[in-house]
């Protein structure tokens, strides 16, 4: 099975273990946040270096679920009641585990590969970007879960 159908039905998963009906999850739109985030890393992955794209895709993306997992693991586990392991909540165990060896892989190549100052500001403009399209993402997903 490919990565982003596992990832799909992991998500899926776990929203049916919070309640949420079947008819929603496979008719659900994707939000304009995901959207612009889905085609900020396309753009990047088609019209940049692969520095480029390490630093959006693994730096400003994939290390930020190290820090976000951080939080939301324990709550998992002591207010809502899932146990380590379970598979309802697989996808948030092994985002924050991966993406901490995901996030100090990309860094170790950045700092390898990409000694030119012009290519290192490109590199920082992207991480940039990429954390201020996952805020607004995760801002929307936040002011859909209050008003819903």
């Amino acid at each position: 099975m490919e990565g982003l159908q596992l990832l799909t039905l992991k998500c899926k998963k776990f929203a049916r273990a919070c309640g949420i009906s079947e008819d929603k999850i496979n008719n659900i739109e994707p939000t304009a946040g995901c959207l612009a985030m889905i085609s900020f890393h396309w753009h990047i992955a088609l019209g940049r270096t692969w520095q480029e794209y390490v630093a959006a895709s693994v730096v400003g993306n994939e290390s930020m679920e190290v820090g976000i997992m951080g939080r939301i693991l324990p709550s998992l586990y002591n207010y809502y009641g899932y146990k380590k392991g379970s598979s309802e909540i697989e996808f948030f165990e092994e985002h924050y585990l991966a993406d901490q060896e995901h996030g100090n892989r990309g860094i170790t190549a950045l700092a390898e590969y990409t000694h030119e100052r012009e290519l290192q500001e490109k590199c920082l403009e992207v991480v940039r970007n990429a954390v201020k399209i996952r805020w607004l993402f995760l801002d929307e997903l936040l002011h859909g879960i209050k008003t819903n």
